[in-house]
């Protein structure tokens, strides 16, 4: 891990704007060194705002630290950007928990509930139904949006996260437009991913960029070098498994 975190520290230097202070955090956590990790999360976010990956980072890292109050701004400021973010719901439910802010922390389980309605979130609203009692105004609006108060029927529409797109930095303004791309609430920014050379990384170091790659979302680019990997040895066992199982979710 240390190769790799120089490498990548090293690619992150050379650049005066660049986004891999995010995969370089993370790594520098793994490895023990947090409170680096911490800092240069923190400078990451004053360059980029609207970088959703890295501000749920610092929150996560906060919670860890038990700093609810300071892991909430951030994972508010989350919500704000892309109320659709469901991990960003889910761990603010769990900190006003924690802080005993238990209408907040049902209200924000409800929201979850919509967007990933699982036995999970369901147990956890049921958990804490004891130690809730909702308030009048709470019940009322409750009551009114039950079958028998609909005048029509109201369509839900669910958005797809899509907190980054991957695109050439110098060639920001040729970025096409697709039909597939969502629009996101209006004060959030399109955040673009630079290329990282891969060129001169050894296998293994190529496998942890994918494994990067993968956890940040960027499915295709993790194909891509499980591929590369491939072409160079097809008896990799690790790239082939992954691979086959990023088809299987196609």
């Amino acid at each position: 891990m240390k190769k790799l975190i120089k490498k990548i520290e090293k690619y992150y230097k050379s650049k005066q704007l660049s986004l891999f202070f995010y995969p370089l955090a993370c790594l520098l956590y793994e490895s023990g060194a947090k409170e680096e990790a911490f800092d240069l999360l923190i400078e990451g976010v004053a360059k980029f705002p609207h970088y959703l990956l890295a501000l749920i980072k610092i929150a996560q890292i906060l919670m860890d630290e038990e700093k609810y109050e300071a892991a909430e701004s951030y994972l508010e400021t989350v919500i704000n950007i892309n109320n659709s973010n469901s991990l960003a719901w889910e761990l603010l439910a769990n900190v006003y928990e924690k802080q005993g802010k238990i209408e907040a922390a049902v209200n924000a389980y409800e929201k979850l509930l919509v967007l990933n309605p699982s036995p999970k979130i369901k147990s956890k609203l049921l958990s804490l139904a004891p130690v809730y009692t909702p308030s009048v105004e709470k019940v009322t609006e409750t009551i009114q949006q039950t079958p028998v108060f609909e005048t029509q029927k109201i369509k839900k529409e669910v958005a797809i996260d899509k907190d980054i797109v991957i695109f050439d930095v110098e060639n920001l303004s040729e970025r096409p437009q697709t039909e597939k791309e969502l629009p996101m609430q209006e004060n959030s920014k399109t955040i673009v991913f630079e290329d990282i050379p891969t060129i001169d990384l050894e296998e293994d170091d190529q496998l942890n960029i994918a494994k990067l790659y993968m956890e940040q979302g960027y499915v295709e680019d993790a194909k891509n070098l499980y591929n590369e990997i491939l072409t160079k040895n097809p008896q990799n066992k690790e790239a082939k498994q992954a691979l086959e199982v990023l088809n299987e979710e196609k």
